[in-house]
């Protein structure tokens, strides 16, 4: 049975899980895929959520792939739109600059120098 066939009697599955079930690398599972679905012998039927962007789903035979949603927010977005919701501004020191950059101030009057 050649890779290629492995990678089709698997089906439906994202790269990575099959990968696991055929034994094959990832990279080129993922790669098998993609050809597969140029050819029209498989197409995306889902996506699969993940930690990051999500994973495509392939199925065996033709059809219709399906869209792919959005990604994930990240916490800094997810924050963001928390305050623009509720209200609270976005906490500033106050002398109106972020504190690494005081520190940074302060090391170089430390050190005799002139903050320019």
């Amino acid at each position: 049975m050649s890779a290629r066939q492995a990678i089709l009697a698997a089906l439906p599955g994202t790269a990575a899980t099959l990968a696991q079930q055929t034994g094959y690398a990832r990279s080129f599972v993922g790669r098998e895929l993609r050809n597969l679905c140029r050819t029209e012998r498989a197409h995306i039927g889902d996506w699969a959520r993940t930690t990051g962007n999500p994973a495509p789903v392939y199925v065996a035979g033709r059809g219709q792939a399906a869209p792919k949603p959005a990604a994930a927010k990240t916490e800094t977005q997810k924050s963001r739109e928390y305050r623009a919701r509720v209200g609270r501004p976005v906490r500033v020191h106050e002398y109106g600059v972020l504190p690494a950059a005081l520190m940074a101030q302060q090391r170089v009057f430390a050190l005799g120098g002139v903050w320019a």
